[in-house]
């Protein structure tokens, strides 16, 4: 499992690629460690999360964040959510996410 952060700064689902009848989308929860338009990482991983939604179809819900107090709230509520992965885009979720795993066993 990966962490990260957010805040007010939710984006909507974003749906994308081929359905296959029958088939469930793969739920994705991308937490930024800041905001996106920084030119760096943060926009690197939305980058890659778009292409994943129209390449492989998956269902994305991305976060922003405003503090770094707000990561790991941020992180457990997107974890309680019926997401299948939750990635956070930091290193600095590390703690995070070895505190909150057991907790949440079937996510990723």
């Amino acid at each position: 499992m990966l962490a990260g952060c957010s805040s007010d700064g939710d984006k909507d689902p974003v749906d994308g690629g081929t359905d296959t009848p029958g088939e469930e989308k793969l739920k994705v929860a991308l937490i930024y460690s800041g905001f996106l338009g920084d030119k760096s990482f943060n926009d690197s991983a939305h980058e890659g999360a778009m292409r994943a939604v129209e390449e492989f179809g998956i269902e994305l819900k991305e976060m922003e964040s405003k503090e770094p107090a707000e990561w790991e709230s941020n992180f457990v509520a997107m974890a309680a959510d019926d997401y299948d992965l939750v990635i956070g885009v930091s290193t600095q979720f590390e703690e995070i996410i070895e505190k909150h795993a057991p907790e949440i066993p079937d996510k990723k």
